[in-house]
């Protein structure tokens, strides 16, 4: 119940406040006393992501459901940092909480390490033709296209009987918005 009542508060922007509890013992019975100093609500100063190397910032910040200047939220900040995992771009992210450059003021900070985005696949086949007994394919991945946060993908089979080329490529925020919009083309002979 402490715990909730301190997330209560947290998830309004009261992280400044002072809350303890003391503990009362009379014979069988415990209570519990609740202070509680409120203070003014903290807002967002600054919004800092560091060690993404290859991801553009913009990419990171629109996964984030708080924008600088709003009043902090506990609730959102844990949401954020589930957005920045779900994108499977890093192999850690932590964060933090920083005083701002004035009272009531705070920065979060995420700091982030980049991992592999991109796949390689290829794969070879032996048949018993004499013309031509190999048949290969490779392909080729990026869930993080040049930081963008969109996928591209190139993938080609070669056999005797057909060869093919494909392109792919999709955006997950089309306009600003939580819209994936995509596209193929492919040549075959």
């Amino acid at each position: 119940d402490f715990t909730k009542i301190s997330d209560n508060y947290y998830e309004n922007g009261y992280i400044f406040n002072q809350i303890s509890r003391n503990e009362n013992r009379v014979g069988n019975e415990i209570s519990f006393t609740i202070n509680i100093i409120e203070n003014p609500r903290a807002h967002i100063e600054n919004i800092i992501i560091r060690g993404n190397e290859k991801t553009k910032d913009h990419v990171l910040t629109r996964e984030l459901p708080f924008i600088e200047g709003e009043v902090f939220n506990k609730r959102k900040l844990t949401e954020g940092f589930k957005n920045l995992y779900s994108l499977q771009y890093f192999n850690n992210i932590n964060y933090d909480i920083k005083p701002g450059s004035s009272d009531n003021l705070m920065d979060v900070i995420f700091d982030v390490e980049e991992g592999s985005t991109a796949t390689i696949l290829a794969g070879f086949a032996f048949s018993g033709s004499t013309d031509f007994p190999v048949t290969g394919q490779v392909q080729y991945t990026d869930r993080n296209f040049l930081g963008n946060g969109q996928t591209f993908s190139l993938e080609s089979n070669l056999s005797p009987a057909q060869q093919t080329l494909t392109m792919s490529f999709s955006e997950s925020w089309f306009t600003g918005r939580r819209w994936t919009v995509g596209g193929d083309l492919t040549l075959a002979h």
